[in-house]
Formats: C-alpha cells, structure tokens, sequence
C-alpha cells in the first residue's frame, strides 16, 4: 500500500472574484482578544494581567 491519496483533492478555485485585486496591507488593531481557555487540559497561566500593552512578539 502506498503512501498518501492518488489524485488527492482538487477543490473549485473561486478566484475570479479576487483575481485581479492588489494585496492590501494588514491593520494593526488597537484591541485583540485572544482566549486561553482553548482546551480541557489545563488552563493557561497569562504572564501579563488585563489592561497591560503588550508589544510585538511579546509573550503573553
């Protein structure tokens, strides 16, 4: 038996309604909520508390 599917999947493209769109830059939001409740394992321990800045790259 062989690795993998054969053919795999091939689904309609739907392109033609973004085709010929330039990119557009991302926005940075001013407020992003991001849960830690994601699981039934344990919960996340924040390492920041509500209200705080956090930076780029930062570890929340």
């Amino acid at each position: 038996m062989k690795n993998g599917f054969s053919g795999g999947i091939h689904p309609a493209g739907k392109k033609e309604l973004t085709g010929r769109e330039c990119p557009q830059a991302s926005l940075n939001p001013e407020l992003v909520v991001i849960p830690l409740r994601q699981h039934i394992g344990r919960e996340c321990e924040p390492l920041v508390k509500v209200g705080d800045a956090v930076g780029r790259n930062q570890k929340i």
